[in-house]
């Protein structure tokens, strides 16, 4: 019995410290983080998410991996769909390196001199996001010139940022599949503690 206590107790042991290290890997480190947007401009406004591939620091466009943008102005609206939700929509302009991401924010540098930055349908005169520095001359859309600029169907609203602004957030929670682990982890961690208990209480 003592023998069978003592196999136990190494076997969940092992079993045990497998599954809080896989479980603290998967807290550590993210694949991806989704940034929720809810932006109002006037008349406009945007909600959605963007998905960057979890770089922290200044984002150029291979860091930017998804969008799902839903575009308002009044009872019209528009989904504009990154590659991986629809694809209806490209990224560009020349003002990517002003994104920069926290753990829990994007950030945009609305006083950097860059053209801007575009999340635009793929169509000609397609709905556009912009993204844009006040001191770059502005987005043009609709032909109107602006800071923050949501575009659906060329309505356009002016905004005026400066500085360095959140434009999205997120919790950055582990996903549930990661909490389970945790979980097992620290049930198998108990299993062993207890066969050692009882090992010692033998003796």
């Amino acid at each position: 019995m003592r023998g069978s206590l003592t196999t136990f107790a190494a076997r969940t042991g092992s079993l045990a410290l497998l599954s809080l290290v896989l479980g603290a890997a998967s807290v550590c480190s993210a694949a991806s983080i989704t940034y929720y947007l809810d932006l109002t401009a006037g008349a406009n406004s945007v909600t959605g998410d963007i998905v960057t591939d979890g770089t922290i620091g200044v984002l150029d466009a291979a860091n930017i991996r998804d969008w799902n943008l839903l575009l308002a102005h009044g009872a019209t609206t528009f989904d504009l769909l990154g590659p991986l939700s629809g694809s209806n929509s490209v990224l560009g302009g020349t003002g990517l390196e002003d994104f920069s991401a926290t753990a829990n924010q994007l950030l945009f540098n609305f006083s950097a001199p860059n053209f801007g930055t575009l999340f635009s349908a793929s169509s000609v005169g397609g709905e556009t996001l912009c993204f844009v520095a006040a001191s770059s001359g502005g987005c043009i859309v609709g032909g109107d010139l602006s800071s923050l600029e949501i575009g659906v169907n060329n309505f356009d609203q002016f905004t005026s940022f400066s500085g360095t602004v959140a434009v999205g957030t997120t919790a950055s929670t582990p996903e549930p599949s990661t909490f389970a682990l945790l979980g097992a982890g620290i049930v198998l961690f108990g299993f062993r503690r207890l066969g050692n208990r009882r090992q010692q209480q033998a003796h």
